[in-house]
């Protein structure tokens, strides 16, 4: 479609591949270009080290983390690939910030021992949010059931 000539005039139809639409990036070719998620989580890979040098105590700053930086820098992941760079880095600095200073800690450890409801880990608010946009397109679609299905069939 891109290279097609509709008329005498030699007109063309710009056709984009990825962009942003609404606040979340929408990658339309499988290269999983995502620059306004990227962005994101560079923001608030920031955000983290930042929130640590406030004098709060550690439960606001936890909360901060939780309610403010995870959101936005998560907003919108569920249409895009995030970068596994990008949100390996906010792991890593969410863990640097609130867990032990042991050299032999373990990230995965710092994230399974939370003691509020409220989850910390990026990767599993990713999912959860995924999850969450397909069990309501399966409410207000139930036609595409059989597809979905078909389609975890085929992958599991």
């Amino acid at each position: 479609m891109r290279h097609y000539v509709w008329d005498n005039d030699r007109t063309r139809i710009p056709v984009s591949t990825h962009f942003r639409d609404l606040g979340c990036h929408l990658c339309l070719d499988g290269s999983g270009a995502g620059t306004t998620t990227s962005g994101r989580l560079r923001k608030a890979t920031a955000s983290v080290t930042e929130v640590t040098l406030l004098p709060d105590a550690q439960a606001r700053q936890n909360q901060a983390v939780q309610s403010n930086i995870l959101p936005a820098a998560l907003y919108g992941i569920e249409t895009t690939s995030g970068n596994k760079a990008l949100i390996n880095e906010l792991h890593a600095a969410i863990v640097d910030a609130f867990g032990p200073r042991s050299v032999r800690r373990s990230q995965m450890g710092f994230f399974e021992i939370q003691k509020d409801g409220r989850e910390l880990d990026p990767e599993v608010v990713q999912l959860v949010r995924r999850v969450s946009l397909l069990r309501r397109e399966l409410t207000k679609f139930p036609e595409i059931t059989g597809n979905v299905r078909l389609i975890f069939k085929r992958n599991a």
